[in-house]
């Protein structure tokens, strides 16, 4: 007997194109599925407060509002609201060959013709998650009978500034990939073939596992899928591509150890490999040597924490700009000096950039000292955008940036490893070699994407409220661990080299 399966909708073809096993999944055994995080609900919670605010776009539009509980109901109204030949539909419902789509925006050309509008909160188009998406809408809407003109993606403006209350027309961009889609248009019939053919099947397809379950976003079934991917496993060494991978994977190698001596990898992967077979750390002390060799006293170990919002919530920022919001700055002036430590958190409902600024140029001398963070590109970048936003303080914060130093270097590029590390020189994988009684564990908030999502409902709370003190308090503990993480590493890495030159206070 045929599995049953229910209609398929545009995010489940997209799904099933990107991987049969997925799709299989998802129809008949969802409860294994990893639960969405904080963060990630709060991304989709985004997009879809972006795709409510796209309908302001389209005055006279009517929206269907049976949700996915009701699609019968919802087909019928939209058959009925057409009838009314309104400007626009919002979430129209279309079935055709057991694929229901609800189209985000429908938009009456009045002349027998619709245009088809994806809406999507990016603020560019991505042809590799967006094209499968309109392709698919568009061909079950022609075979339900809807001529369409022409195929839209909407999406968010980067060039936008806000300036006062939002302007939707300079907020959106309709980008026509009428002709881009044509390719993926004509594979729907085939490719829904296939997926209707997997979900019959009595048990889940073979799928290898690879880039495709974590991009352009990660798959809910990654945690099933990966259960064998433990530490010292291939799929640790890092940046594997697929192409290795899947070769390693054919030669039934499973584990960084089975790797044979004259497999081609790269630099950084061979001293990975090597440092798993030898169970021991790779040490370049020439290369460390010269690193640390840069620094110059006072030193101050700077971390930032940011928030980001698609729709900007204040004036001159742009969709989905990150705005510092806090820092931690750990301080040594002189090797003989004690530790030091300040920090900041803008805690009230407004831009914080200028807030942030004149605090840090404030804790940190503009004459001299070495400006330590990990993994400088964040750092680098949120400080040149506070330079771009406060041309008065832009010198003072240009200065910050040609002072930064980078800690994760080291470990970045190989001159330090650890097989502990599995394939990561995160700051969270090269900790706990260091120092593994010193962790995040502790602390309420023990990831970056929760403080940021913490953060935005912080500002919204009231300054009494209880709820705001705590919340605060948890961001200043977690923003100050990662700086004195950071203080730990760079004396225990100078230690192990003999690098007598730094003395670090802890």
């Amino acid at each position: 007997m045929a599995k049953k399966y229910r209609n398929l909708s545009k995010s489940q073809y997209c799904k099933g194109k990107k991987c049969l096993k997925a799709i299989w999944l998802y129809q008949h055994n969802r409860g294994i599925a990893d639960k969405p995080s904080e963060f990630q609900q709060n991304i989709f919670d985004q997009g879809t407060a972006v795709g409510k605010l796209a309908t302001e776009y389209f005055p006279g539009g009517i929206e269907i509002t049976e949700d996915y509980t009701q699609p019968e109901k919802a087909i019928e109204s939209t058959q009925e609201i057409l009838k009314q030949n309104p400007p626009a539909l919002f979430e129209p419902a279309f079935l055709y060959s057991e694929v229901l789509v609800r189209v985000d925006v429908l938009r009456n050309n009045f002349d027998g013709t619709w245009d088809l509008i994806e809406v999507k909160s990016t603020n560019s188009v991505e042809p590799k998650s967006h094209y499968d998406d309109v392709a698919v809408q568009k061909w079950v809407l022609e075979n339900c009978g809807i001529k369409i003109k022409n195929s839209y993606l909407m999406h968010l403006n980067r060039e936008y500034l806000r300036g006062g209350e939002l302007d939707l027309k300079k907020l959106f961009v309709l980008d026509d990939v009428g002709d881009a889609i044509v390719p993926h248009y004509e594979k729907v019939p085939h490719l829904l073939e296939t997926i209707k053919a997997n979900l019959q099947l009595d048990k889940e397809p073979n799928e290898l596992i690879g880039s495709k379950c974590k991009s352009p976003y990660i798959c809910e079934f990654k945690g099933y899928c990966w259960a064998d991917a433990i530490p010292g496993s291939i799929h640790t060494l890092g940046r594997i591509n697929d192409k290795k991978r899947h070769d390693l994977m054919d030669k039934s190698i499973t584990m960084i150890s089975e790797i044979p001596d004259s497999y081609k990898l790269s630099t950084n992967q061979y001293v990975e490999v090597k440092s798993v077979k030898n169970n021991d750390t790779h040490v370049e002390l020439k290369n460390i040597s010269e690193h640390l060799s840069e620094l110059t006293y006072p030193l101050y170990f700077l971390d930032y924490e940011s928030v980001a919002y698609a729709v900007p919530k204040f004036d001159g920022n742009w969709p989905h700009k990150h705005l510092a919001t806090q820092y931690s700055l750990h301080i040594q002036h002189s090797p003989d000096s004690p530790l030091e430590h300040r920090e900041y958190l803008h805690n009230v409902n407004s831009d914080p950039t200028r807030s942030i600024a004149e605090a840090l140029l404030k804790d940190i001398s503009q004459n001299r000292g070495s400006i330590i963070v990990y993994h400088k590109t964040y750092e680098r970048a949120r400080t040149i955008e506070m330079a771009d936003s406060l041309p008065d303080l832009r010198d003072q914060l240009l200065n910050l940036v040609d002072r930064m130093w980078d800690l994760e270097v080291p470990f970045a590029k190989r001159w330090y490893w650890d097989p502990k590390f599995n394939g990561s020189s995160s700051i969270k994988s090269v900790l706990p070699t260091f120092a593994p009684e010193f962790s995040y564990g502790d602390l309420e908030i023990q990831k970056g994407d929760v403080a940021q999502l913490k953060y935005s409902e912080m500002i919204e709370l009231s300054d009494d409220s209880l709820e705001k003190a705590e919340i605060r308090k948890a961001l200043l503990k977690y923003c100050e661990r990662d700086t004195l993480a950071m203080v730990i590493i760079l004396q225990q890495l100078a230690e192990i080299i003999g690098f007598d030159h730094l003395k670090i206070a802890v």
